[in-house]
């Protein structure tokens, strides 16, 4: 794997003029290696390949698949509530938000999941290999870097195999 693939540069921006200083205000950006994006694109179309000839993920799943859409379950929320509306019954809706789950994914597990639903051996290695030494750096207003903060969990979020997690 290439070194200059092992790590990326993340600059900080503000969700909201004014909150630059509150922490959960703050929104990473990742800029990572162009070629690494293509050669995570590859490995992702294969992941969802395998996934979906493997029938990994619920039915229900529409985010990041082909030929789904999330706007498929907007469209049967919606007739759910009008159907209940009709018949004038009840309804328990529950919305949740996995807040940081990118950041708890345990990257050994899923490595063996990976492997578990089927998913290529080289390009299972290979992902571990991309996953190493996988770092990042922070890029301060002033144009300096901070020093090497090395990732070991979770996936990194901005490149493409991120989304089926």
């Amino acid at each position: 794997m290439l070194t200059s693939w092992e790590g990326a540069l993340t600059t900080l921006i503000p969700k909201k003029v004014g909150e630059e200083k509150i922490l959960e205000s703050i929104r990473p950006i990742c800029l990572m290696n162009t070629a690494a994006k293509l050669v995570t694109s590859v490995w992702a179309k294969r992941l969802s390949k395998s996934l979906e000839q493997q029938s990994v993920l619920e039915g229900s799943q529409e985010g990041f698949r082909p030929d789904r859409s999330t706007r498929r379950q907007i469209s049967r929320f919606v007739s759910a509530l009008q159907d209940v509306e009709r018949n004038q019954g009840t309804i328990c809706v529950t919305f949740l938000d996995f807040e940081n789950c990118f950041n708890t994914i345990s990257l050994p597990a899923l490595f063996l999941l990976l492997r578990k639903f089927g998913m290529n051996e080289n390009d299972v290695q290979a992902l571990e290999t991309y996953y190493e030494h996988s770092h990042m750096r922070v890029i301060h207003a002033d144009g300096e870097k901070s020093a090497k903060i090395p990732l070991h969990r979770g996936p990194r979020q901005g490149i493409v195999p991120s989304h089926p997690y």
